[in-house]
């Protein structure tokens, strides 16, 4: 990576990934969570309505999965699932639209660092909102060998092209693997 544009294009396709990831995994946990809200109470009230009564194993798993299902909802609601599920979304369509205004930038358009310096701009305001979301280290790993395997850049850190967006099992780099 020689150029500025060349690193931002390269940070900014990262950090896409990054929050695609973050998509993919509040989805998930949100639709556990209302598969588990409604899947409980309707087991508990089928397992009553065949038996007629309940005894006290029945008693004690409708306690346990009750006490599962509000200890999830309560963690979510205390993590704010919702909120980091909509933040990562808008993030991700923020970066993605950068990347693609980097892509399209011609170098020899005579207005060329006039719109670069506005889309620097725009990456440091977006830059700022997402540290306050606590990326990891992990996640940077991540963003990072994503990136590599998609410009085929070599890694600083092991001298290796990625040729896979996955590394291989037992890969140790802390700059392209360890996720």
């Amino acid at each position: 990576m020689s150029s500025l544009l060349e690193k931002k294009l390269f940070n900014t396709f990262g950090t896409a990934r990054i929050f695609e990831k973050r998509v993919r995994k509040y989805a998930l946990l949100i639709k556990l969570l209302n598969f588990l809200g409604l899947a409980i109470p309707i087991i508990i009230g089928l397992i009553y309505l065949a038996i007629g009564s309940v005894d006290d194993v029945v008693k004690w798993w409708a306690i346990f999965l009750g006490a599962v299902q509000i200890l999830a909802f309560l963690w979510s609601i205390i993590d704010k699932w919702d909120d980091k599920h909509q933040y990562s979304i808008v993030a991700l369509q923020r970066q993605d639209e950068l990347f693609t205004e980097l892509s399209d930038l011609d170098q020899q358009d005579r207005n060329f660092q006039t719109v670069f310096d506005r889309l620097l701009e725009k990456e440091k305001r977006y830059k700022q909102d997402d540290i306050s979301k606590s990326i990891s280290n992990k996640e940077i790993r991540y963003g990072t060998r994503k990136s590599l395997y998609r410009f085929q850049v070599t890694c600083p850190m092991c001298n290796e092209i990625p040729q896979t967006e996955k590394p291989a099992k037992g890969k140790k780099c802390d700059n392209c693997a360890n996720f």
